[in-house]
């Protein structure tokens, strides 16, 4: 889809809903090979979103070579941060 809206003539493409479709792998964090592909066959700026749950899987899109990044969920809904605290110790 990246690639056919960038024939189309868009001015940047986004990874946010990789991951989440029917169609595409669940990984645990970002999509680092989808985001490789798209940097290496794009001309155009490529925004990772989705799936940026920690600072270290942010340092890895931007060396993947994204334009962008944005960081969700990860920081702006307080009760997943909460939950995951409350299931790495409920016993």
């Amino acid at each position: 889809e990246a690639i056919t809206s960038a024939k189309l003539g868009v001015d940047c493409v986004s990874t946010t809903l990789a991951g989440y479709t029917s169609y595409t792998e669940c990984l645990e964090g970002p999509n680092l090979e989808l985001i490789k592909m798209l940097v290496k066959d794009l001309d155009i700026p490529v925004i990772a979103e989705g799936k940026i749950n920690t600072p270290e899987d942010l340092k890895n899109v931007y060396e993947a070579g994204v334009y962008s990044a944005v960081v969700g969920s990860a920081i702006t809904r307080p009760q997943l941060i909460t939950k995951k605290f409350v299931n790495a110790i409920e016993i």
